[in-house]
């Protein structure tokens, strides 16, 4: 078992707490890669982990995107009723916590290792760049049509 972190570069700020905790051979921080290395990285893991604190409750980050893209299971530290929280319900490998719920976060890491890799079909093709930005291009012109 391995958390890796990456693009995160040392964790020397978290040395006393990895070292109280003993943990010390569980966690590596990574530097920055390349997005396509990244994306490798994401599709060899065996998990993902989101971290999104409450002050970007109105936000889901592309990296979530990216997460569902590879089928794998995602543990998900957000809030339940955030933008993240929600659309992470509607897939069916995500576990949820909120980053505040210890006793939470380890039912979902307890849940997290008995999940199963998803099977990725056409279904995730909403969660891609491509779709993404073909949506925003939508709202955009109906916003300038309207305006219009």
């Amino acid at each position: 078992f391995q958390v890796m972190f990456w693009g995160s570069g040392g964790l020397e700020r978290y040395d006393d707490l990895i070292e109280s905790l003993g943990i010390r051979d569980l966690i590596t921080g990574n530097e920055r890669i390349s997005q396509k290395e990244a994306m490798q990285k994401m599709i060899e893991s065996d998990a993902l982990m989101l971290l999104q604190g409450p002050v970007f409750n109105c936000q889901i980050p592309l990296k979530f995107y990216e997460y569902v893209a590879t089928g794998n299971p995602i543990l998900a530290l957000t809030e339940h009723d955030g933008a993240t929280g929600t659309a992470a319900r509607a897939i069916e490998n995500a576990i949820i916590a909120p980053m505040s719920d210890v006793a939470e976060i380890e039912r979902a890491a307890e849940k997290l290792l008995t999940a199963r890799r998803r099977e990725v079909d056409e279904s995730v093709l909403k969660y891609s760049r491509r779709f993404q930005t073909e949506a925003l291009v939508g709202v955009l012109d109906e916003a300038k049509n309207q305006r219009n």
